[in-house]
């Protein structure tokens, strides 16, 4: 088969360390591993030191010129002649975005949504932020002739919102750091966490901003005799839950941790007792997969994305109910239970999460397109 040549929109592998960013990194160093003949172009709008360690298969290309002075041009208006010039025959716009012009000069083109949650849930975001988000989002849904949906809630929510056909979108789905299931690389549940820790714990993963509700878990806790460990960071909202911790005496019981290596975090998640996350609203929820993988009980949010990451074996809860939140820990910190979720968790991941076969059908898109 003839080669291919595809190029994406490369500006969140290069500028951001999480999110966005582990998506794109994830997709581009999956398709060089997996498919070394094709050929792949990072489109990158000024330069970064992140992402150069990377397969050497993957070229990074930035703006000349006019370009360079004004990058955010370049990535809208003036990156489809180059794409051309460059024999592209797929564009895919790894983050919501695509750049106008690739019709006229017949590149075929992806997008991939990841969430349109600022439209269920406008109190999160600056109205500015959601006029842009709405256009550019939007914009690339209708004009791609591939929607790439991060999860099947995501997609219902873009054929009822936007009125996206649902033939023109195909779900797929993300994987986590291969450090969570790598053979080679998975400690095992005896290793070590890191040091000055309690040795029994529920985890919490995640910025800690409003949306994610840990505020929810300190209060389902606190008459529970069991430490928390949160790993994130966070601003205001942040103020506000060690408000609450000192109002209530629980600073020997929660312990924060806002940087840590990878290795040190699955370790947390194949330490811990339980992983609670009762999140309002998610694009997907990557922290679920990773606690998956690590064979560590979920709670999280009922409806929405959630059932899609969790699988059936994990525990839902009410994020808005403290004592629905409760009783979800209780369950899963229940020793009759905990092996068997365990187990039937690491099964769901391992069937629905390992990239090379996301890749693989990823790569099957592109081709269609052709």
């Amino acid at each position: 088969m003839k080669p291919i040549s595809i190029a994406f929109d490369a500006k969140r592998a290069f500028h951001n360390s999480t999110g966005l960013g582990n998506y794109s990194r994830f997709v581009l160093e999956g398709l060089a591993k997996e498919f070394p003949s094709e050929r792949y172009l990072l489109m990158n709008p000024k330069k970064s030191s992140l992402f150069q360690n990377r397969n050497p298969l993957l070229k990074e290309i930035r703006p000349e010129g006019l370009g360079k002075l004004h990058p955010s041009f370049w990535r809208s208006f003036g990156m489809a002649t180059e794409l051309k010039k460059s024999d592209v025959s797929v564009y895919h716009g790894l983050s919501n975005e695509l750049p106008l012009g690739l019709k006229k000069n017949n590149i075929a083109s992806a997008v991939t949504i990841h969430d349109i949650i600022f439209e269920s849930h406008p109190q999160y975001y600056k109205p500015i932020d959601r006029i842009s988000y709405r256009w550019k989002f939007k914009s690339a849904a209708q004009n791609a002739d591939l929607v790439f949906s991060v999860s099947e809630y995501t997609s219902i929510q873009l054929q009822e919102r936007y009125r996206i056909p649902a033939e023109k979108i195909q779900v797929h789905y993300q994987s986590c750091h291969p450090a969570f299931y790598s053979k080679e690389n998975v400690p095992s549940k005896t290793a070590s966490k890191p040091d000055n820790l309690p040795s029994d714990y529920i985890l919490s993963v995640g910025t800690i901003e409003e949306r994610k509700n840990l505020l929810g878990i300190l209060k389902a806790i606190k008459t529970l005799d069991i430490a928390l460990i949160v790993v994130g960071r966070g601003k205001k909202y942040l103020e506000i839950c060690r408000d609450y911790i000192r109002v209530n005496m629980m600073e020997d019981r929660v312990h924060f941790i806002e940087r840590i290596e990878i290795n040190d975090l699955v370790l947390l998640y194949r330490n811990a007792l339980a992983f609670v996350y009762p999140s309002r609203i998610e694009g997907f929820g990557i922290p679920i997969i990773e606690a998956l993988f690590s064979e560590c009980p979920v709670v999280c949010s009922a409806g929405g994305v959630f059932p899609e990451a969790g699988g059936p074996h994990s525990i839902y809860i009410d994020p808005e109910n403290t004592e629905s939140i409760r009783n979800g820990v209780l369950k899963a910190l229940n020793e009759s239970e905990r092996e068997n979720r365990s187990k039937e968790g690491l099964l769901y991941a391992r069937s629905h999460f390992l990239p090379k076969a996301l890749i693989q059908n990823l790569m099957h898109s592109y081709r269609s397109l052709l």
